[in-house]
């Protein structure tokens, strides 16, 4: 929660400084930005001699082998999407807070000196921590760590610490952050039984267009993976977002 509450603040205030610097110069040098907070986030990197993580693979991955996360890549990972998104980057802060929430709940189960079976315990509560929080939704949070982490170990004693924490983090957030709700959905009123087929149709569509959201950032990323420095595929990555932004 108090992590959560950090990376918000942080948001807003790098959102806020970038915009100023930018407010002094003509405006389409606004295809920049991103590619400021892509140098930034290359600093950083090589700064903790760290790599971009595939936050909720690594997260699946580390309770498939019952290993633990790193609580520094965890930071970097903060550090980094922090600076993606307040330059107008392409990302979300739900990836970035599960992994962090994960690696937190790594480093006290290391510091306790659990075992594998309650360490992983500790992985599941410091995800759902983490979206519970960033989300202000603490069912949210301990769904998704349950379908992730913990599908194969639904006993009292594992579900209960997964509550109790996604539930805090989500109160400390809420404390500090207020109650506004990520999502605001306007009004609506159902008025017709026939409104279900066009929703399923909806549906439908949104099903095609996963698919070709998927496929394309394969591609893309395919792509961008002939660029043999990690570095220079980043600054060019922000560059094609900054293009968008004109």
């Amino acid at each position: 929660g108090i992590l959560a509450t950090l990376y918000r603040l942080g948001i807003n205030y790098f959102t806020h400084g970038f915009r100023r610097i930018f407010q002094a110069f003509p405006h389409w040098t606004v295809f920049l930005m991103p590619v400021l907070g892509a140098l930034c986030l290359v600093g950083i990197l090589r700064l903790f001699r760290a790599q971009v993580q595939e936050y909720v693979p690594e997260i699946i991955e580390a309770s498939i082998r019952q290993s633990a996360l790193r609580f520094k890549d965890g930071i970097v990972c903060l550090l980094t999407s922090l600076l993606t998104l307040s330059s107008g980057g392409s990302a979300g802060p739900e990836g970035p807070m599960a992994f962090a929430g994960a690696a937190t709940g790594s480093l006290f189960g290391k510091v306790v000196g659990l075992d594998r079976r309650r360490a992983k315990v500790f992985l599941a509560a410091g995800t759902a921590a983490g979206i519970a929080a960033i989300f202000n939704a603490p069912i949210a949070g301990v769904l998704f760590a349950l379908e992730l982490i913990l599908l194969n170990d639904l006993t009292m004693s594992a579900v209960t610490p997964v509550i109790l924490a996604s539930v805090s983090a989500s109160t400390i957030n809420y404390y500090y952050m207020g109650s506004h709700p990520t999502f605001v959905v306007p009004p609506f009123a159902f008025r017709d039984y026939l409104e279900l087929f066009a929703y399923a149709f909806l549906g439908v569509l949104g099903g095609i267009a996963s698919v070709v959201f998927i496929r394309l950032m394969t591609a893309m990323r395919a792509l961008f993976r002939r660029i043999a420095s990690p570095s220079l595929r980043a600054l060019a990555g922000a560059l094609a977002v900054g293009i968008l932004l004109i």
